[in-house]
């Protein structure tokens, strides 16, 4: 995320809990080209709430918070009994060219 972090830096809200996330000017019943209007992202920070505009990357799965690996986000029960063994984090490869090189990964 770093060097997509850089790119953005000025745009980046860390540590703010989305409350919602809506299209601005908006009616569910009566506006007909919803998805044609920009985010409207209600938040909550550390002083109160606030109203962001654009865009969001959820990047919440990508520190200490694990997702299963099932896409409907439920964990197996066997990836549970398993789950000493399996490391969630996207690994650094670079820095671990030995442990990955010529092996497999799911």
């Amino acid at each position: 995320m770093e060097p997509l972090a850089g790119l953005f830096s000025d745009k980046i809200h860390a540590n703010h809990q989305v409350l919602a996330i809506t299209r601005e000017e908006t009616n569910r019943m009566k506006s007909n080209k919803r998805g044609d209007g920009p985010f409207q992202i209600y938040v909550k920070t550390t002083n109160g709430t606030d109203t962001l505009h654009g865009a969001i990357i959820d990047a919440t799965g990508l520190g200490v918070i694990q997702n299963p690996a099932a896409s409907n986000g439920l964990f197996l029960p066997e990836e549970r009994q398993l789950s000493d063994r399996i490391d969630y984090k996207i690994p650094n490869v670079q820095e671990n060219i030995e442990t990955y090189a010529n092996g497999k990964s799911l």
